[in-house]
């Protein structure tokens, strides 16, 4: 009979999850694995798999985070659905911890392995199409509330949203400052078509 599992599945993805956001793909060794795990390499990959098992696990349990964080953001927030959603997303690209920050793994996973990975890409995909989703539910509400002209295409927004998420990891890696990021997210949001402006009333 084989025995029992004796450790949290959640909370060794968790920590997997973490070691790739930090280091990538390739600069992750399976050393690195069972450090931050705790595991030798018998029970890690007994019970997940090799290393390429655990770093599709990892993009599993990112898109749930992600989704987890907009979907609270959005509703938990104080002002309108268009203020949230700007400060949601500045946050989302400035905090600290790469676990909390978006495209941060979805940014890795693309470049590293996207290209020649299909089911590597299909998570990523899937995990932009879920956010992308969720903002332009964001965006549409903000058009009901009046907060946006009534003609803007909230989906094509939505991706220059998710455009600029992804753009300004890339830049960071670059060197850009948390603060120039938080600016250029906030810009987007602010930047959206606003309501139309009432004509003048002939005198």
């Amino acid at each position: 009979m084989p025995r029992p599992r004796s450790f949290d599945e959640r909370e060794v993805l968790t920590a997997v999850c973490a070691q790739f956001e930090r280091a990538g793909y390739a600069a992750t060794s399976l050393d690195d694995l069972m450090q931050v795990t705790g595991l030798g390499k018998g029970s890690l990959y007994g019970a997940f798999g090799d290393k390429r098992q655990l770093f599709l696990r990892a993009l599993e349990i990112n898109r749930e985070r992600q989704v987890e964080a907009l979907c609270a953001g959005l509703r938990e927030g104080s002002g309108s659905m268009l203020e949230r959603l700007r400060a949601l997303l500045v946050r989302m690209a400035t905090t600290p911890s790469t676990q909390e920050r978006f495209g941060c793994l979805l940014v890795s996973g693309a470049t590293e392995l996207g290209g020649d990975d299909p089911e590597v890409l299909a998570r990523t995909q899937s995990t932009f199409a879920a956010i992308e989703e969720l903002v332009a539910r964001a965006l549409a509400t903000a058009v009901t509330e009046g907060e946006l002209h009534p003609d803007t295409d909230t989906s094509a927004q939505a991706r220059v949203l998710l455009a600029t998420l992804q753009g300004v990891e890339l830049l960071r890696r670059g060197g850009l400052s948390e603060q120039t990021i938080g600016e250029v997210v906030g810009a987007a949001v602010t930047n959206l078509p606003g309501p139309a402006t009432p004509a003048p009333v002939a005198g």
